[in-house]
């Protein structure tokens, strides 16, 4: 799969790779313990299928493959699912269920009704896909739909992910705790910030740089719940060998900050959302200032989420 599955991606909240990030492969290349793959895969049988999840026995193929792959055979009465990563142990299980047992565990439901004896496969199989990359979630999703997921909802969402072949997931939650630091370490206060961030149900459109304060002040423990809560998503999202795609820097900057850096390094934006208030953006045109921003982003968001 290349280096792609064993780093964090960091991409403008427009949708634009910060190539920076990637320069050097070997120093972000991301080593997952054999043992925590397999156990992590074990989870998701026991916490989709129960006690039927005693049937199955999940390996890893060690040899490095061009594609992503499974096998799925039989071996001492039991289906025995191999994959080269847990996404794709993942998708043989699902395989499984759905060609062998009629069976389907969707986004939002599930149909599990399983024989009391689970067939096993006749011949071996193997399946493998030419996408090197599957990309999931629009920005505007961790609004309309997650908003107020907790774990119970956001692991089930991931179980579906991997078993349908998600390997790139966009994970911006939790986003507001990075921006709570870069500032301060800007030198605004807490009041400033408040000012800043949105409520829960605006966040996207704040990443975007179309709105500033609708529906805030966030609260402190919102932002200090939901940190937590990203740290053990992307927990789970890499243990599954996915490489979640984390915010950079758009441009959209608070209003405070022309307190204290000169005024020249920002623009107004004319137009913003919905006719709000408009909202700020850094001028690239001067580079030190976008680069100042952009280390301080990718240095709380290393010591946050990785």
């Amino acid at each position: 799969m290349g280096i792609l599955n064993k780093c964090t991606l960091i991409i403008v909240s427009a949708g634009l790779m910060l190539s920076s990030c990637i320069t050097n492969t070997k120093s972000i290349k991301r080593n997952i313990d054999d043992n925590l793959v397999i156990s992590n895969i074990n989870g998701l049988a026991k916490r989709i299928l129960k006690t039927k999840a005693d049937n199955f026995v999940f390996e890893l193929i060690k040899e490095k493959t061009p594609e992503d792959v499974f096998e799925l055979s039989a071996r001492n009465g039991k289906i025995l699912i191999k994959g080269n990563n847990g996404v794709s142990m993942a998708s043989g299980l699902n395989w499984y269920l759905k060609k062998y047992c009629n069976a389907q565990f969707t986004i939002i439901d599930e149909q599990l009704s399983l024989p009391d004896k689970l067939p096993l496969p006749k011949t071996a199989e193997q399946i493998k896909t030419e996408y090197k990359f599957r990309y999931f979630f629009n920005v505007c999703t961790f609004s309309y739909t997650m908003a107020w997921w907790n774990w119970d909802q956001w692991e089930r969402q991931i179980d579906w992910m991997a078993m349908n072949g998600i390997n790139l997931p966009l994970a911006i939650t939790g986003q507001e705790a990075v921006w709570y630091e870069v500032y301060k370490e800007l030198g605004l206060t807490d009041k400033q910030i408040d000012k800043f961030l949105v409520g829960p149900a605006y966040l996207p459109w704040s990443w975007m740089g179309n709105i500033d304060s609708l529906g805030g002040p966030l609260p402190k423990s919102w932002i200090q719940s939901h940190k937590l809560l990203q740290q053990r998503i992307l927990e789970r999202e890499r243990a599954f060998g996915m490489t979640p795609v984390l915010q950079g820097f758009s441009g959209h900057v608070p209003e405070s900050i022309s307190k204290i850096y000169p005024k020249e390094t920002i623009i107004i934006r004319p137009i913003a959302l919905m006719k709000l208030i408009p909202t700020q953006m850094i001028r690239f045109s001067l580079p030190i200032w976008a680069k100042q921003y952009t280390i301080q982003l990718l240095r709380q968001t290393h010591r946050l989420y990785g």
